[in-house]
């Protein structure tokens, strides 16, 4: 579980530098607080009973009590945030102002900022930090006021797009073991048959059941993976085609490359030149 806020503190925040292959280790839920996080760098997947979200760079996130998940490497692009948990009593003054309705709108998608956006952004984060730590006499009331001025700035500045996330129809252990397995074995052997035995279903049940509950066939969904894997490869690594299909679990470059194009409608040497 999240370590809670300390006694006295309706807001917490603090900074880390975490390693690109940083993994949270189960999934997790706060009990007594919200939270905000401000990802600078990494490539990032986040499991939710309800979705997969993807990140990618300067990205915010806000997180609510009680919601299961769980924080998943992309790339070895080493992962630096920022992460703000505090109480809703210190933010209803902005959710009396936008609406209850637009507050937990924030909540559904990580949002993405223009440049300028970001530049107003990041030196909120690093002044809370700041008085934060100062750990003064009146730092927790500067604070909510500074909480407030930052959650209404991301609301009025954040970017209008597309959804980036997958829908689960319905939570079920297995199927969440199983989508966590696929993640940490991309460059291996991925067959229906062998993850549904990891997670101690038969094929045919497991089938369905992954179908039911991704959206995406077992197949689908492993390629999808795959590829999104290898986008990030070409653009993080200076790596043959070669190299980034083997990495990405694809038998031959070849049939990576004909698989890419299918589902990118460019060529992966074409996707790198535009990226």
């Amino acid at each position: 579980m999240p370590t809670p806020l300390k006694p006295g503190e309706d807001i917490y925040i603090d900074y880390k530098e975490l390693p690109g292959s940083y993994a949270m280790p189960t999934m997790e839920a706060a009990r007594d607080h919200y939270a905000i996080g401000y990802s600078l760098s990494g490539d990032r997947k986040y499991f939710t009973h309800e979705k997969i979200h993807y990140a990618h760079g300067e990205t915010i996130g806000f997180a609510l009590p009680n919601v299961y998940h769980r924080n998943m490497p992309m790339s070895d692009v080493p992962y630096k945030r920022y992460l703000i948990k505090y109480k809703k009593e210190v933010a209803q003054p902005v959710i009396d102002l936008i609406g209850e309705q637009e507050f937990l709108g924030l909540h559904t998608e990580y949002l993405f900022f223009p440049k300028e956006a970001l530049s107003i952004i990041r030196p909120q984060f690093e002044a809370m930090l700041s008085t934060y730590n100062e750990h003064g006499k009146y730092s927790q009331f500067l604070l909510k006021n500074m909480l407030q001025n930052l959650i209404l700035t991301i609301y009025e500045r954040k970017l209008q797009t597309a959804k980036s996330s997958i829908e689960l129809s319905s939570f079920n252990k297995q199927i969440y073991d199983a989508l966590i397995y696929i993640e940490r074995n991309l460059s291996s052997d991925l067959s229906l048959e062998l993850v549904a035995g990891k997670v101690a279903l038969s094929p045919s049940y497991f089938s369905r059941l992954f179908k039911s509950s991704v959206g995406f066939s077992f197949s689908e969904y492993v390629t999808h993976t795959r590829l999104e894997y290898a986008k990030l490869l070409m653009a993080n690594e200076k790596l043959s085609i070669g190299e980034i299909a083997q990495r990405c679990g694809f038998n031959n470059s070849n049939y990576f490359s004909s698989t890419f194009k299918k589902y990118n409608h460019l060529t992966p040497k074409e996707y790198s030149a535009h990226s």
